[in-house]
């Protein structure tokens, strides 16, 4: 009885019937020959393989093409390679030594270059022979000398190197002389960058007269004089962002109700109960400041106040109804 893991299969070579794995089979491919010397056999048939001949012992082996054509598969085994590379680093070659001139033979291995000289002697003796790259510049640069020159600034006699013909110019005897030439020659009209100098402005706030650069006006400036001007400037309906006084409240809004919310409510907030590090701030439930009335104020600790100002529809519903509950009266009726 065949196992539900192997299936009849029938090799593409010889075509002898064998079981394999039913798991090679659908899954990888497999089951197609029945042993490795079947797949060798219908491998060398596809012309992926070459047949060659060993150059140590004689011996025919069978190589893949891709390699051969790189020049490899030259021996069979790692045996018939390193026989080769002995007997060949054997063999001496004749050579020239490029500094006595006297002939002499020297074994190279593959991939090395030959040798240049017979001995160490001449080793050392062509590296003496030979000049430094230093040396060289020495010999090939000619010594400029200084000459005697008067500095553009001060007037002082200095000794410099002398300039090609294309450098012209003022030549200083310090840093503090060519600072001072920069100074007094290059700055305003004489500077490279003069854009025309400062402009003269009227300041928005107090009128006064001043001046600013074109290149701050362009970046908007030259409006205020000084920052007091700008802040008091633009304060109230003079602000970009006025949106009216939302903060407003009616006269009845003062200390004494405040506080008589805070006493009935126990002093403690109405949300979590906690007495807070500050005192606690009157909430008003419908949001709207003119209503004063006690059903819609309630005292919030700041965690507790600041919660309430995100999904107010929500907070407005959940509140009212703890006022019902707590002290018998809703949003709508008024305490008696």
């Amino acid at each position: 009885m065949v196992s539900k893991s192997l299936v009849e299969r029938i090799c593409e070579w010889c075509g002898a019937d064998f079981l394999a794995p039913k798991y090679d089979v659908e899954k990888r491919g497999g089951g197609r020959f029945c042993c490795r010397a079947c797949y060798e056999e219908w491998y060398k048939t596809k012309h992926w393989m070459v047949d060659v001949v060993c150059l140590n012992c004689g011996k025919p082996f069978v190589v893949v093409r891709a390699s051969f054509e790189r020049g490899e598969g030259k021996y069979c085994s790692p045996d018939c390679f390193l026989t080769a590379l002995r007997e060949r680093r054997r063999k001496p070659t004749n050579f020239s030594c490029q500094q006595c001139g006297t002939a002499f033979e020297a074994s190279v291995g593959p991939n090395k270059k030959p040798p240049r000289f017979c001995s160490t002697s001449c080793v050392v003796a062509h590296r003496n022979s030979r000049v430094s790259c230093g040396e060289r510049a020495k010999k090939s640069h000619k010594p400029r000398g200084k000459i005697d020159t008067a500095c553009s600034w001060c007037g002082k006699g200095f000794k410099a190197t002398p300039r090609p013909k294309k450098h012209t110019g003022p030549r200083f005897c310090c840093r503090e002389c060519y600072a001072a030439h920069r100074s007094h020659n290059i700055r305003g009209e004489r500077s490279p960058s003069w854009t025309g100098g400062p402009v003269g402005c009227v300041c928005l706030h107090c009128g006064n007269s001043f001046f600013r650069s074109k290149s701050a006006i362009e970046n908007g400036s030259g409006k205020f004089c000084c920052m007091q001007c700008y802040s008091e400037h633009y304060v109230g309906e003079r602000h970009p962002c006025y949106l009216g006084n939302p903060r407003e409240y009616p006269p009845g809004w003062n200390e004494g109700l405040r506080g008589r919310i805070r006493e009935r409510d126990g002093h403690v907030c109405f949300l979590c109960g906690g007495r807070g590090k500050r005192a606690l701030s009157i909430h008003h439930i419908d949001y709207n400041r003119n209503n004063l009335s006690l059903n819609n104020l309630i005292a919030l600790c700041d965690p507790c106040h600041n919660r309430t100002n995100n999904d107010r529809h929500l907070w407005t519903q959940l509140l009212s109804d703890m006022v019902m509950e707590r002290y018998g009266y809703g949003l709508q009726e008024d305490a008696a």
